[in-house]
């Protein structure tokens, strides 16, 4: 669960590194081979597109060639498996995280779940991601930062214009 989270996020930055302004040429829609995610780059905002639904959208900063991205919004679909244990149902659409709290506050009542939740929710929307990114014809390439790892920089991954 937690490979599928940071592989989503990872493609977050690639949509923002299309948005970053550097390269407006790369705005429009960038294809992964390996997830079958679809991006939608338009006007500074990124959206995250598999089997036809709007599963995550977010804003991005640029500074030279890093990408940094905050995630806004996440679809239902994408927020079960780290809230399973709350036991609410959400209606099929985007939240926000303060969305989320109200609505799992409303019926958590456990001091432990509460903590849990904020832990969840700070994975899902937490700290902005990093990532150098570089392009090539209709080659978009991206390494993300990982402060958590030895290295810090992890692996490359690679999109296809649409």
């Amino acid at each position: 669960m937690l490979k599928c989270f940071f592989w989503g996020l990872l493609i977050t930055l690639v949509c923002a590194a299309v948005l970053s302004g550097v390269e407006p040429g790369f705005q429009g829609s960038w294809f992964s081979d390996d997830t079958g995610d679809t991006f939608i780059l338009s006007g500074g905002n990124w959206e995250v597109w598999y089997g036809g639904e709007l599963v995550v959208k977010g804003t991005y900063t640029v500074r030279g060639n890093r990408i940094v991205m905050v995630t806004r919004y996440r679809h239902s679909s994408e927020i079960w498996g780290w809230l399973w244990w709350t036991r609410f149902e959400l209606e099929q659409r985007l939240y926000s995280r303060a969305e989320l709290e109200t609505i799992a506050r409303s019926i958590i009542l456990d001091e432990w779940d509460i903590a849990e939740l904020n832990e969840n929710l700070e994975e899902l929307f937490g700290l902005p991601l990093e990532a150098r990114y570089s392009v090539s014809g209709n080659t978009l390439t991206f390494e993300v930062y990982e402060p958590w790892e030895d290295e810090e920089w992890g692996e490359s991954y690679t999109f296809t214009r649409r």
